[in-house]
């Protein structure tokens, strides 16, 4: 029953995340910084200076999940949209050894789905931005 409500719940975001989201119609896959993107995101801080953005920050300080070494975050796009990969292998925390963000901080996907939608190629674009 519980799985049932994370679901559910993880379903109502991600559809709010959707509906949110706006087009730009300049978009190209060969240049990150005219991907679609929520227009509350800072993309272009995202882009320029993701070390700066706060909750990148946090997220390095280990708020979300212990980091190890060998992690890394990369600005990529995944959907359209542009996201951040963490990949964290060294922990043993399933859930922890690989997430996706959303530009705003959120998580889209953890584990062995982020993990999915990597080896799908589904990913493009990719940009390493910081290395533990």
């Amino acid at each position: 029953m519980k799985k049932t409500y994370l679901l559910l719940s993880l379903i109502i975001v991600l559809l709010f995340y959707l509906i949110a989201c706006k087009k730009n119609n300049n978009n190209t896959s060969d240049n990150i910084s005219t991907a679609i993107v929520p227009s509350t995101c800072d993309s272009s801080a995202l882009i320029n200076d993701p070390l700066s953005v706060f909750w990148i920050q946090r997220v390095i300080a280990g708020d979300d999940c212990p980091l190890y070494r060998g992690a890394s975050l990369t600005t990529c796009i995944y959907q359209g949209r542009l996201v951040v990969y963490l990949q964290n292998f060294a922990s043993s925390l399933g859930i922890c050894t690989t997430t996706l963000y959303s530009c705003k901080g959120e998580v889209l996907l953890r584990g062995l789905y982020a993990d999915y939608a990597d080896s799908q190629n589904q990913y493009s674009n990719k940009k390493t931005f910081w290395t533990k």
